[in-house]
């Protein structure tokens, strides 16, 4: 057989074989039974270009298409053939992104190419723009997109800095508060200091979540409640409006009222959220603030009842006790560094190292905290999360120091210690930042330790219980209100156990050799 003709078979017989395989996966794709014209047409053009697979059909292959069918067809028709093109794509795609590995594979990553929104794997994107006549629009090479990326999103940001500074001043200007505002700025009310951490501010509520009107009113009616007559912290009111708005957001998407809402879709609602809780303290926060919300508009007579038993979903909660001590050779090492640290940092470290406060405590603290009494060092906190006052004794080293800082510094008696930048109490989230920042900057262990604040706290106790003081003397002196949480933070078993091990078998009567030998003198008895 000449070697021209032995050519063409093969190249034939591979063509054959590209066009099986690409029409059994559009036809498993698109779920055809049997492919008409345009179908057989996308599948001989891709096969022709050496396409094996559909995954690898893009935008620059779609221009090639239109070429190729320009010259068959009229090019009013093209469009149609385009279409069929674009939908195989979007089908393999919708397909694909089902699985993990599928929606890393159809993941748009930003770099030199051409993009098209109809085959990004966002597809309410995709759905977005399917009308769309003038797709030309919708092509964006990586440069030119970029560029406009940045552009656009600065020029959003600086319209939502005026806009959200002009809703800002308009909600506090106004004489009467605007209850009906979908944002509510918290500074306009007169909220009992007791119930605020100035360390972790809440500084405005939005409603905007939630698009029905009526649900996002009895909201608003609800949290006028909440924080007019409630005496909860706010934290802890913020916290009970996040789940339900999450909730009314949900049902608010489906066009649903929450006055209508029945057993059966806030149980499905509910077990969604179960799925997602990794606690059941977590879960059954969230069970209690839709119930209470419930309740309230069963009072208020909105509803004649509420419409689901809370008690059915409540989950047991088992306390698990976490060590979270620190090791001694880490805190060590932060300590023999901690000259390179900010002073600011390194004050605010030795409150936790030192007394093992609350971080929020330590970024509350005012000037007239420390005093000494009969020879003993002492300071005064507030409790922001228990709402009370405590006094604890001080080491005569911190008393010092301190007594150096807000010399220094100029802090009056009534001053925040460590202040933001407005004078207001220092931000918790911020000094965890910044430590762990510095943490890394020191290679504290090799650059493996991660900041935690509350560990401290937990090692202060442990410390204490180690040194033989007693649970209830924790308790007091960490601010606790219950010994079932002092226990919580005492990691006392390893080293407690060592210890009377040690003891124990320090005793020649209770070693290991004497209990084999008495064994031995027993069986010689018997």
């Amino acid at each position: 057989m000449p070697a021209v003709l032995q050519q063409w078979i093969e190249k034939s017989e591979e063509r054959n074989r590209r066009i099986q395989q690409l029409r059994n996966e559009v036809t498993e794709i698109m779920e055809l039974n049997v492919m008409d014209v345009t179908y057989r047409m996308l599948v001989e053009f891709l096969a022709d270009e050496g396409i094996e697979h559909i995954s690898e059909m893009d935008y620059i292959l779609r221009k090639r298409y239109e070429v190729y069918m320009s010259e068959l067809i009229k090019e009013k028709s093209v469009s149609r053939y385009l279409r069929i093109f674009d939908k195989v794509k979007q089908e393999y795609i919708r397909k694909r992104i089902e699985t993990p590995m599928g929606r890393l594979e159809c993941q748009w990553t930003y770099k030199n190419t051409i993009l098209f929104i109809p085959y990004h794997s966002d597809q309410k994107i995709v759905l977005s723009v399917e009308r769309v006549k003038n797709r030309s629009n919708m092509v964006w090479d990586f440069q030119i997109f970029l560029e406009r990326k940045i552009e656009n999103e600065q020029r959003r940001n600086r319209l939502r800095s005026i806009v959200g500074l002009a809703c800002r001043i308009t909600f506090l200007q106004t004489k009467e508060i605007r209850w009906d505002a979908t944002i509510w700025y918290l500074e306009k009310f007169k909220i009992p200091k007791e119930r605020l951490n100035p360390s972790d501010p809440v500084e405005r509520i939005s409603f905007r979540e939630v698009l029905h009107p009526e649900n996002r009113k009895l909201l608003q009616e609800y949290m006028k409640y909440e924080i007019g007559i409630g005496e909860m912290a706010i934290s802890t009111v913020y916290e009970k409006f996040r789940i339900i708005r999450n909730f009314l957001k949900e049902i608010s998407d489906e066009q649903q009222k929450v006055t209508t809402c029945d057993a059966e879709r806030i149980d499905q609602y509910l077990k969604k959220r179960q799925e997602d809780a990794n606690e059941a303290k977590t879960f059954n926060t969230q069970v209690t603030s839709i119930q209470y919300f419930f309740k309230f508009l069963e009072v208020r007579g909105y509803v004649d009842k509420v419409p689901f038993r809370a008690e059915y979903y409540w989950e047991k909660q088992i306390l698990v006790h976490h060590d979270r001590c620190v090791e001694e050779d880490v805190y060590m090492e932060i300590i023999q560094k901690l000259s390179n640290f900010p002073e600011h940092l390194r004050m605010m470290f030795l409150h936790l190292w030192c007394i093992g406060l609350r971080i929020s405590e330590v970024c509350t603290l005012k000037g007239d905290a420390y005093y000494r009494q009969k020879g003993d060092y002492w300071m005064k906190i507030y409790q922001v999360k228990m709402k009370n006052y405590k006094r604890v004794p001080i080491p005569e080293a911190l008393y010092d120091l301190m007594q150096v800082y807000l010399n220094k510094n100029r802090i009056a008696k009534e001053d925040y210690i460590f202040q933001n930048r407005k004078g207001g109490a220092f931000s918790k989230s911020t000094f965890n930042e910044q430590m762990k920042k510095y943490c890394a900057a020191c290679d504290i262990q090799n650059g493996e330790y991660l900041f935690k604040s509350h560990d401290y706290r937990h090692t202060v106790a442990t410390n204490l219980y180690d040194h033989g003081v007693s649970r209830q003397g924790i308790r007091d002196y960490l601010g606790h209100n219950y010994e079932e949480m002092t226990m919580q933070y005492i990691d006392y078993m390893p080293k407690k156990i060592a210890r009377r091990n040690e003891e124990y078998f320090s005793d020649e009567k209770n070693s290991l050799l004497s209990y084999v030998q008495k064994g031995e003198k027993d069986e010689r008895k018997s």
